[in-house]
């Protein structure tokens, strides 16, 4: 049932998005009301582009946008006004004792954006009283929905494409290297590589890519990146998209463990779903694809098109905020 709910949904955001445009869907209700893009500051680093993302495409939606990442950002804030946080239940920011009376006080629309996988901690959130719960991933999604139940929507926006995450005519990607493949995982999860950098000639692993310019030169400038959970459970393991969207953005071939049903079923055709030992052979098949330029470009152009008509983040925000409005 929730895979075909995931298929009715992107289809009615296709649908209703070619129908209509942006300047169609601008719900008046925000002409006066500012959105504030809320990242802790000690997650901020990790959420560099999803932040700079939202910005964006709140931008395309003609209302207003602020960075914060500190709780004297939020002094000049008004009751009509939104917050979106981005909030891990796993490790609670020590910004988090500040800014929740802040925005109880000024009665400030709270949206909470859950970052990491759902655990029943998530309930905790309900005492910021939030309109709403936003995640990345429809396995965290269902998982936040049996914690919470009907007490505070939870909603799927996921990181989707962005201009400010598709790096393709980057100044600074340089030419794509064909003899190495990309990982981005953390030190604490860096075993769950294992054999792989044997298996896969020129595999590196970057994870110390902290700025927009950094990454078109480290990651966007090869065209095959390997993706791997940080424990794995195919069935209850969330798909690390904000991992994946810039890549993605960028038009590059992401071969990834197998993930969550619905999950895999939304980025079919977009994301290679493989077993570990099966790796080597599809990363082998994408460089070798890689060395013809026109095919190259021909392959990340269709990639990020395909991204963008399915996970348009902007698309997805519009939807959100009409609900909201």
């Amino acid at each position: 049932m929730a895979s075909h709910t995931s298929k009715l949904l992107v289809t009615v955001f296709l649908v209703v998005s070619s129908t209509l445009g942006l300047e169609d869907f601008k719900p008046s209700c925000w002409d006066n009301s500012t959105i504030y893009v809320y990242s802790p500051t000690d997650i901020a680093r990790w959420y560099y582009q999803f932040r700079d993302s939202l910005k964006q495409s709140l931008k395309a939606l003609a209302v207003r946008a602020v960075l914060a990442s500190e709780p004297k950002d939020l002094e000049s804030a008004h009751e009509n006004d939104v917050c979106i946080v981005l909030a891990n239940t796993h490790h609670e920011s020590a910004d988090w004792a500040v800014i929740k009376p802040i925005l109880l006080k000024k009665k400030m629309k709270t949206i909470l954006y859950e970052t990491e996988p759902a655990n029943p901690a998530i309930r905790r959130l309900l005492s910021w009283n939030p309109c709403a719960v936003w995640s990345y991933s429809w396995a965290n999604v269902l998982s936040a929905r049996r914690a919470i139940g009907k007490q505070t929507q939870v909603s799927y926006i996921p990181p989707g494409y962005s201009q400010a995450v598709d790096y393709r005519r980057s100044s600074a990607r340089g030419a794509t290297r064909t003899d190495e493949v990309v990982a981005i995982v953390s030190d604490g999860a860096r075993d769950r590589l294992g054999g792989l950098f044997k298996a896969i000639p020129g595999l590196k692993n970057h994870n110390r890519v902290w700025s927009h310019r950094e990454y078109a030169k480290q990651i966007a400038s090869r065209h095959v990146a390997v993706n791997v959970h940080k424990a794995f459970d195919a069935a209850r393991s969330n798909l690390e998209l904000f991992r994946l969207a810039p890549m993605l953005s960028s038009g590059m071939r992401v071969i990834s463990e197998n993930s969550s049903f619905q999950d895999e079923e939304s980025l079919e055709g977009l994301v290679t779903f493989a077993r570990r030992e099966d790796f080597p052979k599809w990363t082998e098949k994408y460089l070798e694809e890689a060395r013809n330029e026109e095919v190259r470009r021909a392959v990340a152009d269709r990639i990020s098109l395909g991204f963008s008509q399915r996970f348009n983040l902007t698309r997805y925000l519009e939807i959100e905020l009409l609900i909201r409005s």
